[in-house]
């Protein structure tokens, strides 16, 4: 039955680095996301040294730590000119 995948916005992370899903993007036609991609990559802060405490930037007593993040991009229908980029950390909990 398609009627709960409709009112579903969860996101599909397909193995081929596609999506499959997604939330309303276009609120006047009710279109959902018109594709997209994901891909996970590491990365180290790159921002500035001058505290030495952790302040949720990378940083653990000016020593620069690594993170791995999740990118998310949905293009929006219907013309597919726009895309709307999701981006975060990936941590366990």
């Amino acid at each position: 039955n398609n009627d709960t995948n409709e009112n579903c916005d969860n996101l599909i992370l397909r193995v081929d680095g596609t999506i499959a899903g997604g939330p309303v993007l276009d609120y006047e036609y009710g279109h959902k996301a018109a594709g997209g991609s994901w891909s996970m990559f590491r990365a180290v802060w790159a921002g500035d040294d001058d505290d030495d405490d952790d302040d949720d930037d990378g940083t653990e007593g000016g020593a620069k730590k690594e993170q791995v993040r999740l990118r998310i991009k949905l293009i929006v229908p219907p013309d597919r000119t726009k895309v709307v980029v999701m981006e975060g950390e990936v941590t366990r909990g």
